[in-house]
């Protein structure tokens, strides 16, 4: 019988359940065992007939869930109770609290093991949980009479890894693209209204989909963007004089401009000779190179004004074997190749005179021939199929 061992009081509307517990203040304090109201007797060491009982001293509805609960909460403040989610997924920030947390008389000391968290206010913490496992979690104040603390461990699920991927554009007529959200999911809910796994789109627009787990719910969106753009033209190749410098422009509409150096964004200044590269992948793949030559002592190349038929690359394009042939007069002794990233990928020693034969085993792309000799060094381009 969960009610043996009880007492029964009479009271004007009816029988009531109470457990009587006497409390470290010498009161006896009694739970409502159907509802949220704390009964009280005082100075119950008096004859009964003078014994004072409250059966409503306080009303804290669904708040109460034990006289342990009332009495460290409510009459002694000896304890502190942090309050947040007790099961959490991985890469998902959550608030915790301390019961009560705007009418605190000390500073919160929080300690957070396995985890980083922010303090958003005294008894207000953000925690960021970076992955599965157990976090403890430790609130302690310091009062007059000693330190209080409070303690919560919370179960942190693996992340879902819900993942779209990035913005990207339908770049041809026609073209449609599949959104994956990835396996391992309970439920998919699509911005479209779509409840499937993988969604096929073949418009612009922003696409977002939440996924749930028994645990976990997450989100992630991707934009198709508009494509309407002009493909990359850095114009034609220039030449750099006596300390000049020259802004390349690779135009607008674009999202991720790398030049082959690593710089990022549509702009850049180039200071001296050299192949310059820049790319883009957002809304749609384009590319575009252009050579700078140099005419004059700390350019880093020295160009001589050369006619077409000086210096010949032929056949050109072609599938790795080439000659390259110059006319008398030019003595050379060494070549060198570069691919468009910059970087040097074949050379060799010029034995003969007026004609070098190079055979090449590279990728397809466009390369930069540097011929070398006490005369200056001279670049021609090269295409390999």
């Amino acid at each position: 019988d969960p009610m043996a061992g009880a007492s029964l009081i009479n009271q004007p509307n009816g029988v009531v359940y109470f457990y009587p517990q006497r409390a470290p203040d010498g009161n006896i304090y009694i739970e409502n065992a159907f509802g949220g109201d704390i009964a009280r007797i005082v100075a119950p060491n008096l004859p009964a007939g003078q014994a004072e009982f409250e059966p409503v001293f306080t009303n804290f509805q669904a708040l109460i869930n034990s006289f342990g609960n009332y009495f460290h909460r409510y009459v002694h403040g000896e304890s502190l109770f942090v309050e947040g989610a007790t099961t959490v997924c991985a890469g998902s920030p959550q608030p915790y609290s301390l019961y009560g947390s705007q009418c605190l008389e000390g500073t919160v000391e929080w300690s957070v093991a396995g985890s980083g968290f922010t303090e958003v206010a005294n008894g207000e913490i953000l925690i960021d949980f970076p992955a599965s496992g157990t976090v403890s979690i430790t609130a302690t104040m310091a009062l007059a009479c000693g330190v209080v603390s409070g303690t919560m461990e919370v179960e942190v699920a693996p992340d879902p890894g819900l993942d779209l991927g990035a913005d990207f554009g339908l770049c041809n007529d026609g073209e449609t693209s599949l959104l994956d959200a990835g396996p391992g999911f309970l439920t998919y809910t699509w911005s479209t209204g779509d409840d499937t796994q993988t969604l096929e789109v073949s418009a612009p627009g922003l696409y977002v989909v939440t996924a749930e787990t028994a645990i976990c719910a997450a989100t992630d969106e991707v934009e198709v963007l508009t494509t309407e753009v002009i493909p990359i033209d850095l114009g034609p190749d220039i030449e750099l004089c006596n300390g000049e410098i020259a802004v390349l422009d690779a135009g607008i509409g674009y999202n991720d401009y790398v030049w082959n150096d690593g710089t990022t964004g549509p702009f850049y200044t180039a200071y001296e000779a050299g192949m310059y590269i820049v790319s883009t992948s957002v809304p749609c793949p384009s590319s575009d190179t252009l050579v700078v030559m140099g005419c004059g002592e700390g350019i880093g190349l020295s160009i001589e004004e050369l006619s077409e038929d000086q210096i010949r690359i032929f056949p050109n394009p072609n599938r790795g074997t080439f000659a390259v042939a110059w006319s008398e007069g030019l003595n050379l002794d060494h070549w060198f190749i570069y691919a468009a990233s910059g970087q040097r990928v074949a050379s060799g020693q010029i034995t003969g005179v007026g004609e070098v034969a190079i055979d090449l085993d590279l990728a397809q792309g466009l390369y930069l021939v540097e011929l070398e000799g006490a005369v200056g060094r001279f670049w021609k381009r090269v295409v390999i199929e």
